[in-house]
């Protein structure tokens, strides 16, 4: 956790009261007949999220110094399973009035939650209010989410390994990215990779793949979902010329650091987890989260590396990173709604979001914070990551990860040409929505 004083906490504390007080129970449509007072929740209100539990309910030990009658339990629990331990709380009678999770639970729970209405917080004021990315809560009946956190993908690069293959700096556009890759491999006299300028290629020994390549999509300008007729669509294989798609490119692009002929070679299936590569000094350009900040620190504390934003196409003027947009959603069987309503309401608030941020590596979710000037040397690359986060609608995360690997893996093998590969996940991940 950053240094956050005893004075700062009681402040944020304060401001946090204030943001709660007034918030009405019209925020939903017929939302429940319960009163709350002051930013109280009438009674009380049980939250399961993905979102670190530490500083969540720090957070709300800060809130409830002020305001007893905020009553608001928070328990974290595993990604992996999340979706299977609400859905049967729920079917039990015991599941949480909301939940706190990145936007690719969207998907798994659309038919469990109950938007906000606009009336609650306009269209208008919350496209002003949070990052571009963020919209992706915004539907024709309201708001499903309210954002509280952002995680971005960004570079990490190792400072040494830079500096020893003559590069002034790291790469800034995908061109360049590909010019200097060469010069950051080395191999043993056997062929085999000794040292990898960046791991791209694989699946499996890749802990971001699937997002990677989502970030490489998102910057040609499409998305990889569509609402279309009021249903989400594949747009993987979409192609507004005869050429091919983006997504084609995209994984063409992806696959060539692998291919041995390639002179961008770099990775192989062989080699062992990209992340542990870069924290023992064998991989120059390492692609994971803001929040991997600490951990790559405490793995290695003598590693000399630093932080930049993603490599974005030259000359562009859509700027785009995948990225994790945490946000509160309330569930249609909320055992107490307008108390759900007024947590939610004080969770996503401005000085949550301060304190978030203090407590934790990650940028805050709302543009006006994200112009705040920085001092730490990592948080301008965080922030201005921040405001180009995008995600898009996951159906179903663990089978898009399957298809992801499938199509990525079918590449790589030879068993079937790009233009296939895409056609084939287009389909699969088509079959998922509908």
């Amino acid at each position: 956790m950053k240094n956050t004083s005893k004075f700062q906490l009681i402040f944020l504390a304060i401001l946090l009261v204030f943001a709660v007080i007034g918030v009405a129970i019209f925020a939903l449509s017929g939302g429940g007949s319960q009163t709350t007072e002051e930013g109280g929740t009438a009674g009380p209100v049980y939250v399961w999220g993905t979102f670190d539990g530490g500083v969540i309910n720090d957070l709300i030990k800060a809130v409830k110094v002020e305001n007893k009658e905020f009553d608001v339990t928070y328990t974290e629990l595993p990604e992996n399973g999340f979706d299977r331990q609400v859905v049967e709380a729920i079917a039990s009678g015991n599941g949480p009035d909301a939940i706190l999770v990145p936007q690719s639970f969207l998907g798994r729970f659309s038919d469990k939650l109950q938007p906000l209405s606009y009336e609650f917080i306009s269209e208008r004021s919350f496209r002003d209010a949070y990052i571009d990315g963020a919209e992706i809560y915004l539907g024709v009946d309201g708001i499903s989410g309210m954002p509280v956190a952002v995680d971005p993908l960004v570079m990490y690069w190792n400072r040494d390994l830079v500096a020893a293959a003559g590069l002034p700096r790291q790469p800034i556009t995908w061109e360049e990215f590909r010019s200097v890759v060469s010069r950051l491999t080395k191999y043993h006299s056997t062929g085999s990779i000794t040292q990898s300028g960046v791991a791209f290629g694989t699946y499996d020994n890749i802990l971001h793949a699937k997002d990677i390549l989502s970030t490489l999509i998102l910057q040609t300008g499409n998305s990889l979902v569509a609402m279309e007729g009021g249903k989400y669509k594949s747009i993987l294989a979409r192609s507004s010329s005869a050429v091919s798609s983006p997504s084609e490119s995209a994984l063409t692009f992806y696959t060539e650091f692998s291919d041995p002929v390639k002179p961008t070679y770099s990775w192989n299936l062989s080699l062992a987890e990209d992340l542990s590569r870069f924290v023992s000094g064998d991989l120059a350009l390492y692609f994971g989260y803001a929040s991997e900040l600490p951990e790559i620190q405490k793995r290695n504390p003598n590693l000399n590396f630093d932080v930049a934003s993603i490599p974005q196409p030259e000359d562009t003027n859509s700027p785009r990173v995948f990225g994790n947009i945490f946000a509160l959603m309330l569930l249609k069987t909320a055992n107490n709604t307008p108390g759900a309503v007024v947590a939610m309401q004080s969770l996503s608030s401005q000085s949550a979001s301060v304190f978030i941020s203090g407590a934790t590596v990650l940028p805050p979710v709302q543009r006006s914070l994200l112009a705040v000037p920085q001092t730490n040397s990592f948080d301008p690359v965080f922030y201005d990551s921040a405001l180009i986060t995008h995600g898009w609608y996951d159906p179903n995360p663990s089978d898009s990860n399957r298809i992801f690997r499938d199509m990525i893996q079918s590449v790589i093998s030879g068993r079937v040409r790009t233009s296939r590969a895409v056609r084939t996940a287009d389909g699969e991940l088509n079959s998922l929505l509908n």
